[in-house]
């Protein structure tokens, strides 16, 4: 192995809330959208140690991110970012980021994405011109820090 190489591990920022007026399962939902932590967490040596992980492992991160990553559970209605005015419970493509870098404060990159161009609903051309700059807001101090 080359001692310089690095280690990237990517995974899915996922935004997920109860379902509208169904606070009773906050929990479950909370238990859902943290999931998406436990393999770097496991690399890490965060959650079960056993494993063998150790910071040394969680190295670079890259995310994936979709249109249609955040919704409810149980249920799986997926809370639109097109549908004015926006469901509040939508957050934006720069949070998830800064939530992840917060957790780790390591390098981390986009990996893959992708944007519906039409509007599932309306068939109207869209496009989410916020993504882009507070994406690249939230990424910067990750970047700029190691």
């Amino acid at each position: 192995m080359d001692p310089g190489a690095r280690i990237v591990t990517v995974d899915p920022l996922i935004h997920v809330v109860p379902p509208k007026g169904k606070p009773d399962v906050g929990g479950v939902a909370a238990a859902y959208r943290a999931s998406q932590f436990e393999a770097w967490d496991m690399l890490a040596g965060i959650q079960a140690p056993e494993l063998g992980g150790h910071p040394k492992y969680l190295d670079i991160m890259g995310v994936n991110f979709y249109h249609d990553n955040q919704w409810e559970h149980p249920g799986g209605e997926k809370i639109h970012w097109h549908i004015h005015p926006r469901d509040p419970r939508w957050v934006p493509f720069s949070t998830l980021l800064a939530d992840a870098y917060e957790r780790y404060r390591l390098p981390m990159f986009i990996a893959e994405t992708s944007h519906a161009l039409k509007a599932p609903d309306s068939g109207a051309a869209t496009r989410n011109q916020s993504a882009g700059r507070p994406a690249a807001a939230a990424i910067r101090p990750a970047a700029w820090t190691t």
